[in-house]
Order: structure tokens, then C-alpha cells, then sequence
């Protein structure tokens, strides 16, 4: 069921968030462990380095809670970082909404529907955010402007995503007033625009995690201690090695995960 699906893409870890005890379902070889291991914010950290904006750059190369950190710049807290959890814990509950929403090109109506604000609201959270990192907007700008040009972009491993549909031409009338025909234009090329400065962020995350799958695959000190790749989903990598090289394996891993591209990322990556 649709239901099911959903829950199998996120396996909660708590215990108490799991009723149907689907984890317990998810088990190694005899005399194995499960290893698995995921990168923290990984196309956030992406955004940053292709952005290069000066304040998420911070955020990340200080090692601060990048939530609470957007949190204290968008809506002007005085307290420190590290203390924004405790003291505004609700601002940081909306910023976390708006790091996740706003780089794919979220709505104001979604974050409105999301947060449970008004409009209005919702507007000025979006406003704030880009106010705290103004660069990612020049970057977003400069994908739409760059695909418009050349019809196409690109991931960190140079591979292409083409995107006819950004050069199509849009219809002088107001969208409410537009026919059927002409608010298709109106949606592709608003999608691809999305696109445009989306597929450099998760298309670079996928290259990132294959390279790091790679790195492992061929990591002969890995192979030794038998240790096996099993699964990729998203961010994360499972595996599973005997348990007595568990502790050495998901050191390795980790350090194999944290090197991917680490000769051409301005920002740290955490595993």
C-alpha cells in the first residue's frame, strides 16, 4: 500500500515511533552487524558550496546547528546559536521547514499549509530567509539564466540534465486567464526553472554517495575483514560486516564517506 511505502523510505530509529516494529525486520548474517551510515545535510551542504554564500558557508565551517543557526539570522534572535533550541525552539522548528523547502522551490502556500501560518507570514519567513543567505537567490538566479542559455545543467561529476522546456516561450496574459494550452507553458517552465537549480544539488549528491560507494567497493582493508555492501538509499549506505571488525568497518566507512569529493567541496562533509 502507499502507506507501507512510505514508511519502508523512513524506518524511524525510535522504537516508539515504530508500532508495526518494522526495523526488526532488517536483520544481518549470523555472527554480522548492520552498518549504516548517512550524511548529515548533505545537499544543503552541497547548496553551500555551490552558492558560496558567506553566512552558510559559516554555518557549516564552524560546525553550528544549521537550523538553529537560520533561526537566530532570520528572525534576529539575541541569544547564541547553541542556545536557540532551549529558548526558540518553535523559530527553529520553522527554520528547519524553510532549509529543507526553500533550496527545491517551495511555495509560500506550501509553507503556509506546512507551518500552519498564515500567508502573510509564510511570505515574510521566505523573506527572511533569503535575507540570512542572499547568495543562494544569485545562485538559483544564475541556474535559470545558465539553462535559458545553454539548455542545460550540470551535477559536480559534470553530467547534464537538458531542459527544453525552460526556453519555451511564455504567454503575455495572466495565468488566471490563460487557456489550457497556456498554462502548461506556464507550469513546465516554471518547472524547469526549479530544476535548473535543483538538479545540481541532488544530481551532485547522488555523484558524491556513487564515489563514495566506489571508494568502499575497492578498499582492500574492507574486503579483508568481509565486509559487504548491501543497500543505497538516498544518503545513506547499509552494510554489513562480521561483528568482531564492526567497530574498524564503520570507522573506515565513514572515513571513505567523508572523503568523497572532499578535494573540491569549500564546505566539511559529516557522516
Amino acid at each position: 500500500s502507499r502507506g507501507l511505502c512510505g514508511t519502508l523510505q523512513n524506518v524511524p530509529r525510535d522504537a516508539r515511533k515504530d508500532p508495526y516494529r518494522v526495523r526488526q525486520a532488517f536483520v544481518a548474517r549470523p555472527g554480522h552487524a548492520l552498518l549504516v551510515a548517512d550524511y548529515s545535510q548533505l545537499e544543503l551542504r552541497i547548496l553551500a558550496h555551490f552558492s558560496c554564500d558567506e553566512n552558510l558557508l559559516t554555518a557549516f565551517n564552524e560546525g553550528f546547528d544549521l537550523h538553529s543557526f537560520t533561526a537566530k539570522k532570520a528572525f534576529n534572535l539575541d541569544c547564541p546559536v547553541e542556545q536557540v533550541k532551549k529558548l526558540h525552539d518553535d523559530k527553529r522548528s520553522t527554520a528547519k521547514i524553510l532549509n529543507f523547502g526553500i533550496p527545491y522551490g517551495t511555495s509560500w502556500h506550501r509553507v503556509s499549509k506546512t507551518i500552519g501560518c498564515s500567508e502573510q507570514d509564510a511570505k515574510e519567513f521566505i523573506a527572511n530567509w533569503f535575507e540570512a543567505y542572499p547568495d543562494v537567490k544569485n545562485y538559483m538566479d544564475s541556474q535559470i539564466s545558465f539553462a535559458k542559455t545553454y539548455g542545460y545543467v550540470l551535477t559536480l561529476s559534470g553530467r547534464r540534465r537538458y531542459l527544453p522546456e525552460i526556453k519555451l516561450p511564455i504567454p503575455k496574459v495572466h495565468y488566471e486567464k490563460a487557456t489550457d494550452s497556456q498554462k502548461r507553458i506556464f507550469k513546465a517552465v516554471s518547472h524547469a526553472k526549479r530544476v535548473s537549480y535543483n538538479t545540481p544539488i541532488q544530481g551532485s549528491a547522488g555523484d558524491l554517495i556513487k564515489k563514495a560507494q566506489v571508494a568502499i567497493y575497492f578498499n582492500e582493508d574492507l574486503r579483508r575483514m568481509g565486509f559487504k555492501q548491501l543497500l543505497q538509499i538516498h544518503d545513506e549506505i547499509v552494510a554489513e560486516a562480521p561483528i568482531r571488525h564492526a567497530e574498524e568497518c564503520k570507522a573506515l566507512m565513514c572515513e571513505l564517506m567523508v572523503g568523497a569529493y572532499s578535494d573540491v567541496l569549500n564546505v566539511p562533509l559529516e557522516v
